[in-house]
């Protein structure tokens, strides 16, 4: 079984414009939803695939974009930072507010707006990340490009 992937399950029952989604990392399964409008499916899927290609090819900080709206109305944008060392990539959640950025956000490249890594927040207090492995990446992507 795959030990990291990310993919659309289905729609919200409730809200049609809000696709379901799945990021496996490891032994964990994390959940989100994604808003439809300003991106589709396919959007999120071609955004993710270049996240996870930079991260092969060597860059150091890349994201998931997982509800991505209009950023000049959004409040918030919510990405998945993927942080590379060495062989691991580091996963934590985060929400970016595009009225704090210091530039304006570019939704063709969201890892621009991730600060670097950091283990706490502003308090103090741990932020919550997954470890996975640079070649069970290696290996999503192939995958993904072979079938």
């Amino acid at each position: 079984m795959a030990n990291f992937s990310i993919g659309f399950t289905g729609f919200d029952k409730q809200d049609p414009f809000v696709a379901l989604g799945e990021l496996k990392l490891g032994e964990d399964c994390e959940h989100f939803g994604s808003i439809l409008g300003f991106w589709g499916v396919g959007d999120y899927e071609e955004s993710w695939l270049a996240a996870l290609r930079r991260l092969v090819s060597g860059a150091s900080i890349s994201c998931l974009a997982t509800s991505v709206i209009d950023p000049s109305n959004a409040n918030f944008l919510e990405v998945w930072p993927l942080y590379r060392e060495e062989g691991n990539v580091y996963v934590q959640n985060s929400l970016i507010f595009p009225d704090q950025l210091s530039h304006e956000f570019d939704p063709d490249a969201p890892w621009d707006s991730v600060d670097p890594r950091s283990v706490v927040d502003e308090d103090g207090q741990a932020i919550s990340e997954w470890k996975v492995n640079l070649n069970d990446i290696r290996e999503f992507l192939e995958s993904r490009t072979t079938s």
